[in-house]
């Protein structure tokens, strides 16, 4: 379609993609200028929406539940850091295909939900922007990730990140393999994960109660205080109020 068509017709064009779903490309003396296409509508979802989600995953990428079952993690060997890195570029270049670029992964964790010592622990806002190359966050996460991987520092999370990062990941894109790539990168990587018991349960309440945090993000800041080490997010919020309960820090 040429420019001068398009100009001519937007409105009647724009309609007919949304109905359609189709893409539109845009031509100037012949040759392809511009692509257009329709933004995806935006998933609706409650509880009963989201685990019927998570048991589609967990059916597509064969993961047995539930997911704070400790020997789960540990039937995989610990791949290098740059097999690591390589299978989440792998992730991210099929997220990133299906992805859609007016979505970031701040608002992916709002819907859904430094190194400074030789561990840490990385929220969902720090690992989601590694699966989405159009992200704001995607460089700078990633060159944490490498930094982590020069100093050698042990990474640690709460069993709920990979629900996070995949349930996000699930709802943005609705693509299966895609997803099923990420949550293999995450199960089978770097991170070691831990099952939420009763008494970090305690731990993040106490937190939600002094800090107004909200029910995972309290969970979080419970574990950096149980092993005493920092928290890495880009959270604002968890930047804000988690820092009354601990170490909380920005990627730097």
């Amino acid at each position: 379609m040429t420019v001068d068509e398009f100009a001519s017709n937007a409105g009647k064009i724009l309609r007919e993609m949304r109905n359609e779903g189709d893409e539109c490309v845009i031509t100037d003396g012949g040759q392809a200028v511009a692509r257009i296409a329709p933004v995806p509508a935006p998933r609706e979802w409650d509880a009963a929406t989201l685990a019927e989600d998570l048991e589609a995953i967990r059916e597509v990428a064969n993961m047995p539940g539930p997911a704070n079952d400790p020997q789960r993690w540990s039937s995989h060997a610990t791949p290098s850091w740059d097999l690591w890195l390589s299978r989440i570029d792998d992730a991210a270049e099929a997220i990133g295909e299906v992805w859609p670029r007016t979505v970031s992964a701040a608002d992916a964790v709002a819907a859904q939900r430094r190194v400074t010592g030789s561990m840490a622990i990385p929220d969902a806002s720090l690992i989601i922007p590694l699966f989405v190359p159009s992200d704001v966050h995607h460089a700078p996460a990633r060159a944490w990730f490498e930094r982590a991987a020069v100093e050698g520092v042990a990474l640690h999370a709460p069993t709920i990140l990979l629900a996070e990062v995949i349930a996000s990941l699930w709802r943005v894109t609705g693509n299966a393999e895609a997803v099923t790539l990420a949550g293999a990168a995450l199960e089978q990587g770097r991170i070691t994960f831990h099952p939420v018991t009763m008494a970090l349960v305690l731990r993040a309440v106490a937190n939600a109660r002094a800090t107004r945090l909200r029910g995972c993000d309290s969970i979080y800041v419970a574990l950096a205080q149980e092993l005493d080490d920092a928290l890495v997010t880009f959270d604002e919020e968890q930047l804000r109020r988690g820092a009354a309960g601990g170490g909380v820090e920005r990627p730097a």
